[in-house]
């Protein structure tokens, strides 16, 4: 679809506003280039995002949208996720990642490092820095 000259949090205002999460999601992907995920409005209210570990797919849910920069810190995220599922980073003990803070204080990291390429908001950032050092609590 043609956008016209607006920009990239213009048409993002534009598909959200509408209803058109999936198309959002297509289009911040294509942009910053990671995997576009699949929509699914029945992730936990506070959950941005998910990937499965034994699948590599990914879901975005409803609080990827607020702040309006949470897409792009969501989708990058979660494209490290499926960097490390593709590299079969996941130490599984049981049913369960033993290693999982590790995996996504990494996640974290490399968003952060990329918060001025994605155009990340001041509370995005600080919500991701928030996230690493609960997950660096988490694996001490």
């Amino acid at each position: 679809e043609n956008y016209g000259f607006q920009s990239h949090q213009g048409v993002m205002d534009q598909l959200t506003s509408g209803g058109r999460y999936q198309e959002a999601i297509n289009f911040s992907a294509q942009r910053y280039g990671f995997p576009a995920g699949t929509y699914n409005s029945s992730l936990p209210r506070g959950i941005a995002g998910t990937t499965n570990m034994l699948t590599g797919e990914v879901s975005i849910g409803s609080s990827a949208f607020t702040p309006s920069t949470m897409l792009q810190a969501t989708g990058f995220h979660e494209g490290v996720h499926v960097q490390q599922f593709l590299r079969g980073a996941a130490q599984w003990g049981g049913s369960r990642i033993i290693n999982a803070p590790m995996l996504e204080m990494e996640a974290s990291r490399q968003t952060l490092l990329n918060a001025s390429r994605l155009g990340l908001s001041k509370e995005v950032i600080k919500n991701e820095i928030w996230y690493y050092n609960y997950n660096a609590a988490l694996g001490e």
